[in-house]
């Protein structure tokens, strides 16, 4: 994302990244990456010496992905907010916890995520932090949609509709269990109208597992699960049964498909078109 940035940029682009444990990399002469979590307070105070050595104040902050991981939301802006300028531009995208109540995707709420905001939460952050809304945008191809919201420190701009929708928790709770209840009825439909031998699964998404937790079932009744990625075949999925396997064209056309990679179903459900299986199956009406 830096190189990215840096075509747009005169002045310095830094980073933040824990991939790169407590280094510092260098790329070129404006890019600065640092090896942290930006809710350390000692991997923050890397980049505070950093800015008043080189007297210089960030005026665009960018992040996808990150705050929905860090425990203390707020606490991470405010501390940023300290080391750019007075009309600094941020730019944050997250999963939206609307769009997975929308859609009903209970699937998506698993123990890497601390956070999933609202419209609500997000607007109530910006004004705690004492800043403006600029703009909300929903990127539907990610995850049903993603939410990215904009907002400028010290500067008043005009307000973004904002959803401020009351959830019913007893409705929440109701929709969780016909969540639930739906994934096992279409396992079980598998299970007993089909040639199990001839039933294998696609995609070893890493999120698989959850599908697993809440339907109480291995996916036992899958021969195996085809992927692409090499770095997996031949291995398994914590709670899951089948053996994950390189894709073997001639057999899945001979095959009933359980697309178990749900996020990326538009993409297999087209390469699923060039090997004519049998049948494909998916546990969600909403891709």
């Amino acid at each position: 994302m830096t190189k990215k940035i840096q075509k747009y940029c005169s002045n310095n682009v830094v980073g933040i990244d824990p991939i790169w444990g407590k280094k510092v990399k260098k790329i070129g002469k404006k890019i600065t990456i640092f090896g942290g979590f930006i809710d350390n307070e000692s991997d923050l105070r890397k980049i505070e010496n950093f800015v008043k050595k080189n007297d210089i104040k960030f005026d665009l902050v960018i992040s996808s992905h990150t705050f929905e991981h860090v425990g203390n939301f707020s606490k991470s802006l405010e501390n940023i907010l300290n080391i750019t300028s007075r009309d600094a531009l941020f730019v944050i995208e997250t999963p939206s916890l609307d769009s997975i109540i929308r859609l009903k995707r209970y699937d998506q709420i698993f123990h890497q995520h601390l956070h999933y905001p609202t419209e609500k939460s997000i607007l109530y952050l910006i004004h705690k932090l004492k800043c403006s809304l600029v703009k909300l945008h929903y990127n539907y191809r990610i995850w049903g949609g993603n939410i990215t919201f904009a907002f400028k420190k010290n500067q008043i701009v005009k307000k973004t509709a904002i959803n401020k929708k009351k959830y019913s928790v007893k409705l929440l709770k109701k929709d969780f269990k016909l969540f639930k209840k739906n994934l096992v009825d279409m396992i079980n439909i598998i299970k007993k109208n089909y040639n199990l031998q001839k039933v294998v699964g696609f995609g070893a998404a890493q999120m698989l597992p959850i599908i697993a937790y809440h339907t109480k079932d291995n996916l036992n009744f899958l021969n195996c699960i085809y992927d692409d990625n090499q770095s997996r075949q031949n291995k398994y999925l914590p709670s899951i049964k089948p053996q994950i396997k390189r894709i073997d064209n001639k057999k899945i056309s001979e095959s009933f498909i359980l697309i178990t990679a749900l996020d990326s179903s538009i993409q297999i459900l087209k390469r699923l078109s060039n090997f004519k299986p049998k049948l494909i199956f998916n546990l969600i009406d909403t891709f």
